[in-house]
């Protein structure tokens, strides 16, 4: 079956910004911001959209979460980013 023209869209930005980690610093640095002043109402997050993880510093998160659920259309933009994450698991 042919992924929607969505899903195409997609997966052509997430090849596209594979390499972007620097690029998203500015952004990465403001959402992070974000996230730690908000108090953690429980031991586990979700973060939808999560793609390369460019927008957050995941170890940063699993140091405050015991556990994290990354949802993307993408699962392997998602495993990919996780392999720069020595201790995450999928």
């Amino acid at each position: 079956m042919d992924p929607s023209p969505l899903v195409s869209q997609v997966l052509e930005s997430n090849l596209r910004a594979r390499e972007a980690w620097d690029l998203w610093a500015p952004h990465r640095a403001r959402v992070m911001d974000v996230v730690r002043g908000v108090p953690v109402a429980g031991p586990r997050l979700a973060l939808v959209g999560t793609g390369h993880l460019h927008d957050v510093w995941l170890s940063e998160l699993l140091q405050r979460y015991e556990r994290i659920a990354l949802v993307d259309l993408d699962a392997d933009t998602v495993s990919a980013a996780l392999r720069r994450y020595p201790g995450a698991s999928a």
